[in-house]
């Protein structure tokens, strides 16, 4: 037996899109962390899709913004962060 299948996918030009790992969610709230003079800054966003991989930003920050992975630590806002290249 055999089918055909034809699954209609979402198109998404122009899209902010940051690694997964760098949303931090707290109850309903989404946030990203950025790197803004050797501090850590929280930024509250409005994401839309998210496959695991990548998370598309919506609003709330800059194309330009250095976005900070967290990876297992915690963050705090204004925390120093040593940039890693």
């Amino acid at each position: 037996m055999y089918a055909i299948i034809k699954v209609g996918v979402e198109k998404h030009t122009d899209t902010l899109l940051v690694p997964a790992a760098a949303l931090v969610k707290e109850k309903t709230a989404n946030f990203l962390f950025t790197l803004a003079n050797g501090k850590a800054v929280r930024n509250a966003i409005k994401a839309g899709f998210n496959d695991n991989v990548n998370v598309e930003i919506l609003e709330g920050v800059a194309e330009s913004a250095r976005v900070i992975l967290p990876g297992k630590l915690t963050l705090t806002p204004d925390q120093a962060v040593t940039e890693a290249r």
